[in-house]
């Protein structure tokens, strides 16, 4: 989740390797789930969503089954978490 700081910590914050920023895009939360051949868009709340063409050809080339989160900003996808691996969680992992 997005966390404020005031103007004091930025330099601080952008200097420190123990902190990682990314972008926040204006877009549509959507997972994106591989598994069994096929290719699901998941909504927020949990609902199964379309996906644009774009986004299921490139998710078919990924390797093993992979569940990841994103934004949905027209065609693209913009990643920002790796939740599962061969369905593996791997949430209480460190971003590192």
């Amino acid at each position: 989740l997005l966390n404020s700081i005031d103007e004091r910590e930025l330099d601080a914050r952008l200097r420190s390797p123990m902190h990682v920023m990314q972008e926040k895009f204006d877009g549509k939360r959507c997972l994106v789930r591989v598994q069994h051949g096929r290719v699901d868009g998941i909504n927020r709340r949990g609902f199964l969503t379309g996906l644009p063409q774009s986004v299921l050809r490139a998710a078919m080339e990924l390797p093993g089954t992979p569940l990841i989160d994103g934004e949905l900003v027209g065609d693209v996808l913009h990643a920002f978490d790796l939740l599962e691996v061969n369905g593996a969680d791997i949430r209480g992992k460190g971003y590192g």
